[in-house]
């Protein structure tokens, strides 16, 4: 495992960071979900959307965990990383919307869970 990594896992448990992490998440899904529709959308992005993209897309391996303390729910680790990522200047907020949106407008599927998976995987590119 890099150094990198090491250095993020010790964020990703973090809860300042998750809460970070949790604005920025609402907001990304906010403007791509709004862009996609065509009408203005603001949400709250549920727990079980994040839990479900963790789980699909395998986040916990790529990020070295084979299992997450028990205090520790996949939802946080991915508002977390988002948070972390940010912070560190590997997230742009503009760039992850304009990328999601280019992914996912040929899609007839327009889902919050669909683009929680879509989004999940932008995540994972921005670590290798």
């Amino acid at each position: 495992m890099s150094r990198y990594l090491r250095e993020l896992r010790s964020k990703i448990f973090r809860k300042d960071y998750a809460k970070l992490g949790d604005s920025i998440v609402n907001c990304v899904f906010s403007i791509v979900l709004t862009l996609l529709t065509e009408k203005p959308t603001g949400i709250k992005v549920s727990n079980k959307v994040l839990r479900e993209a963790y789980k699909v897309t395998k986040l916990g391996s790529k990020l070295g965990l084979e299992r997450l303390p028990r205090d520790v729910n996949p939802e946080d680790v991915i508002e977390a990383l988002v948070g972390a990522l940010w912070l560190e200047g590997k997230l742009d907020i503009n760039d992850s919307i304009s990328t999601l949106y280019k992914r996912m407008r040929h899609h007839k599927l327009v889902s919050e869970k669909y683009l929680g998976i879509k989004f999940t995987e932008l995540l994972i590119e921005m670590l290798i």
